[in-house]
């Protein structure tokens, strides 16, 4: 399909991930191959959350699960889809994305999205010695008011910043993205924030 391929060099001691022309596998075999999808190149840096913008089929999410298989791939020794990736290895993989009505309304959707994300809770915690979480939250918390997500957004970004994962978030929220300067204030022990804008192709 002409989707370049790397073995990627991991050293625990990165301070972040660093690719090279990555592309989504998959949407690249759907559509026939790397001529029909743009490559991300990325330089990511230590303790420091990510918040994705852009309009809609911008590739937000595109990005964020060509990094996460990239990561995936790269942790367990095969080639990544990339002209070169480089990484820390991470002790824990969390993945939150919307999913659909809850069919026997047993609860509400922020209630699933809040309760599934509690499970996961415990993947995110690194031993001693370990370096942490990769974690990707797409348009979570989208399922009630914008305020009352930006929000529960920030409570939780500034939890999360007590166990530094590696954090990429996808959101359309006004009210979280307007105040991420801000937000770098609330979060725990110099973790910082950093805004990124996809511009589609």
């Amino acid at each position: 399909k002409g989707i370049p391929a790397a073995f990627p060099r991991v050293d625990a001691s990165r301070p972040g991930i660093s690719a090279r022309e990555m592309y989504d596998l998959g949407l690249a075999i759907r559509r026939g191959g790397a001529q029909e999808v743009s490559p991300n190149d990325f330089d990511g840096e230590k303790d420091t959350f990510y918040l994705i913008s852009g309009v809609n089929q911008g590739g937000k999410t595109t990005f964020v699960k060509s990094l996460g298989v990239a990561q995936l791939f790269a942790q367990n020794g095969l080639m990544v889809p990339a002209r070169e990736y480089a990484c820390p290895v991470y002790t824990g993989f969390v993945t939150h994305f919307p999913r659909e009505e809850d069919e026997n309304l047993y609860m509400g959707k922020l209630a699933e999205e809040l309760t599934r994300f509690r499970k996961k809770l415990p993947l995110l915690v690194p031993a001693q010695g370990e370096t942490g979480a990769f974690v990707v939250l797409n348009e979570s918390f989208a399922t009630t008011t914008e305020e009352e997500g930006a929000e529960i957004a920030a409570d939780l970004l500034r939890a999360l910043s007590e166990v530094r994962p590696a954090l990429f978030f996808v959101t359309h929220n006004y009210h979280l993205l307007r105040g991420w300067k801000e937000l770098r204030q609330r979060l725990a022990g110099g973790v910082s924030v950093a805004s990124l804008i996809t511009r589609g192709s």
